[in-house]
């Protein structure tokens, strides 16, 4: 009797169902474990700002209206950063400041648990999209009072003490709202 021959598909079917079951499974994997942010060397790359999504102009007011990614980005970044002080609207530093402070834990003598994967991807887009690249010669600010930005944006105020985030509640009565347009009454119509 002539030995039955098993069908030559056998071996094949079996390494078909593992590569899709080894794909499969990565893919679970790589959804349920978030990376932080600096094992994505693109979004740690100075040439972030080459890559600027296709919309306007950088953000210049902080409650214009943003596309659905950008706009979450705006709520991932107001929701992080307002636990311990007002959220600076992205123009007012450098691309580089946000990047450094996005990549870095230590955030001015406290150490953070920083957003990582997807929220923290989203915040990068909204604060790389409303900033502007700092010249290659100039030293990275990490204080608004230090960014040209800042100063370009409030030329005639006199400062009395250097300003920093919370001293933007005095003029600025939105700020809890990330509404900086709205004015005290006492600078609504200055110059």
């Amino acid at each position: 009797m002539p030995k039955s021959r098993k069908s030559g598909r056998s071996p094949f079917v079996l390494i078909a169902l593992l590569f899709f079951w080894s794909i499969i499974a990565g893919w679970g994997l790589a959804q349920a474990h978030q990376l932080p942010l600096s094992r994505f060397p693109h979004l740690a790359d100075s040439t972030l700002n080459s890559s600027r999504p296709l919309e306007s102009s950088p953000i210049t007011i902080s409650l214009e209206p943003l596309s659905p990614s950008l706009e979450l980005g705006r709520q991932y970044y107001f929701e992080n950063c307002t636990s311990c002080h007002v959220a600076l609207p992205p123009i007012v530093l450098p691309t580089e400041t946000w990047r450094e402070l996005l990549l870095d834990s230590q955030h001015y003598g406290v150490t953070l648990n920083l957003p990582r994967g997807p929220v923290l991807k989203a915040i990068w887009m909204f604060l790389n999209q409303g900033s502007r690249a700092y010249g290659e010669d100039e030293s990275i600010p990490f204080r608004i009072a230090q960014s040209r930005f800042f100063k370009a944006l409030h030329p005639k105020v006199n400062f009395t003490s250097p300003p920093t985030a919370s001293s933007c509640i005095t003029c600025h009565i939105g700020t809890r709202e990330f509404d900086y347009q709205r004015l005290s009454s006492e600078w609504e119509n200055s110059p």
